[in-house]
């Protein structure tokens, strides 16, 4: 870290051609593609420092800005901030890394408002201006100028959705369900019994006793996580014996994990010889582990539904076709038992749940 640093135009310029700083996106993530030019950059000794205006804008994650920062001061490339350079001294440093940790603790809470209203939003049948409406909906052109002079077009400038016309078999119902999903998941995604939950038997880990610590979680707790993640993983069994483990999309709804995979994949043929399996969200770090037994769903109903949360989820727009039974499954996993830890109490937080045989 550098003290008296004297940053010029030319070095600021310099900077800016190296590394536009519209390729940064968010700091919410580790994997940007400006900040991986900036890493490659400071590798081959490109530059002579970084500018930055607030750590905040460095990472919205404390670990990625800690990351970033130590290995940019290990290629010799020092970090100023410009409303607070950082110096050797340790209460600066501590400063600093209180900033990241308020930085995001920030981004947790605008996430966290944004979600609630898009949720407002979506049970009065609305959208944000710039959200695009769900697949078999349409909005309407925002003005209050009429074509034909009549009223309808007048009070269609209101933002919010129309139905369109179906393109497929059952997209009317799926576009409904797309059209609620972020209420679904929240909401119908809990309608199961809540689990027994437990201390798990982890010797050697100095685990503590279910009242000590952080408690057993709620069941509350790990349905967030298995909402929220993007990725899975999903572990098999081979026929002889061997285990098998591939990331998957998927959505969790009803008390159960979806996913679709061709009828000829490795895992749905093991999964149609041995319907037992373990799924695991992506987040090593506060992990969820749901171990089930798994089952192909036919139903058209079921299948729509699915569909419509899964568009919603990932911003796709996969039709019907996609779920045809005959070329792909439609995989159900029903849990009998989980796990989840929390981050920052590993030794009070571990939690088992046991489900009643559905």
């Amino acid at each position: 870290m550098v003290t008296g640093v004297d940053i010029s135009q030319v070095q600021i310029q310099r900077a800016r051609r190296l590394v536009p700083a519209a390729t940064f996106l968010h700091g919410a993530k580790l994997d940007r593609p400006g900040l991986d030019a900036l890493r490659d950059q400071a590798a081959r000794a490109a530059f002579d420092l970084v500018l930055v205006a607030a750590p905040g804008r460095l990472a919205r994650n404390f670990a990625h800005q800690m990351v970033v920062l130590e290995e940019l001061q290990r290629r010799g490339v020092p970090v100023v901030f410009c409303d607070r350079p950082l110096t050797d001294d340790p209460h600066e440093q501590l400063v600093t890394q209180i900033r990241g940790a308020v930085a995001e603790h920030e981004r947790t809470l605008i996430a966290d408002r944004m979600r609630r209203g898009r949720l407002a939003r979506l049970r009065s049948g609305q959208l944000l201006p710039w959200t695009r409406a769900p697949y078999g909906s349409t909005r309407p052109r925002p003005s209050t100028r009429s074509r034909r002079g009549d009223a309808s077009w007048r009070d269609q400038a209101d933002g919010r959705m129309r139905p369109a016309v179906p393109h497929v078999r059952c997209v009317a119902q799926g576009s409904r369900w797309r059209r609620n999903a972020a209420v679904s998941s929240l909401e119908e995604g809990l309608a199961m019994d809540t689990p027994r939950a437990s201390r798990p038997y982890m010797p050697g880990y100095g685990i503590l006793g279910p009242t000590q610590g952080s408690g057993l979680l709620p069941w509350s707790w790990a349905e967030q996580r298995l909402l929220a993640s993007r990725n899975y993983w999903v572990a098999t069994r081979w026929p002889d014996g061997r285990p098998h483990a591939m990331p998957v999309w998927g959505i969790w709804h009803d008390g159960a994990f979806w996913f679709s995979s061709s009828r000829r994949s490795r895992k749905a043929r093991n999964l149609a010889a041995d319907p037992r399996c373990v799924v695991t969200t992506e987040n090593a770090v506060e992990p969820v582990v749901v171990e089930g037994l798994a089952e192909v769903v036919a139903d058209p109903q079921a299948l729509a539904r699915m569909l419509a949360l899964e568009n919603a989820k990932y911003s796709t727009d996969y039709s019907i076709e996609l779920l045809d039974p005959a070329v792909n499954a439609t995989i159900r996993v029903r849990p009998r038992w989980a796990f989840g830890l929390a981050e920052g109490d590993f030794t009070g937080s571990p939690t088992r749940w046991t489900f009643n045989a559905q």
